[in-house]
């Protein structure tokens, strides 16, 4: 049985789970979201803030060292070997496969022909013809077809529009009166 002196196996402590992997065995690592991780063969293991849990067992711990005696149940002089082994030999360099990033569409509601119902909206809730005539004209506001909400458009330095937003004009919400149980007129 090998015999490892107190500083190297505290070495072995010191590597995290987290670069553990990321450098020996980047194929088990998942991103899960934020800065958590876990692994592809215990997707219930969450390695997060220098810290891992294996939840459905209930274990968990700091260091890789932790990890290879705990999950994958190594003896403790295999699995200092294995990460004294691992730092003295340089780590796998692993590059992902270079993807185009895929260009996102902003799918618009279709627009009526004319935007008299959102024209009249939009005074009645205070704002000036002219301001309204602007948006519609630069492209910043349309009504929608069928529905004729209005719809503001949000736009990048070029003009090309980026982002959109529905202001219902009319409600086919049920009104707190009309609520299934509640009281009216008619039931009086």
């Amino acid at each position: 049985m090998p015999y490892f002196p107190p500083e190297v196996v505290e070495k072995a402590r010191e590597m995290d789970l987290l670069t553990y992997l990321k450098s020996y065995e980047p194929q088990e690592l998942i991103h899960f979201g934020g800065n958590t991780y876990c692994t592809r063969e215990h997707d219930s293991l969450k390695i997060s803030n220098g810290k891992w849990c294996w939840f459905s067992r209930g274990i968990g711990g700091y260091s890789a060292l932790d990890y290879l005696i705990k999950v994958k149940e190594m003896p403790f002089t295999q699995a200092v070997e294995t990460i004294m082994g691992n730092v003295a030999v340089s780590p796998p360099t692993y590059t992902p496969a270079p993807s185009k990033p895929k260009e996102k569409v902003l799918l618009l509601p279709k627009a009526n022909r004319c935007a008299t119902h959102a024209v009249e909206y939009l005074h009645g809730r205070g704002i000036d013809y002219d301001l309204i005539d602007f948006c519609i004209s630069t492209g910043r506001l349309y009504e929608s077809y069928p529905y004729h909400n209005v719809v503001f458009v949000g736009q990048d330095r070029n003009g090309k529009p980026r982002y959109a937003n529905l202001c219902s004009i009319g409600s086919d919400f049920p009104l707190p009166s009309e609520k299934k149980g509640a009281k009216n007129d008619e039931n009086l």
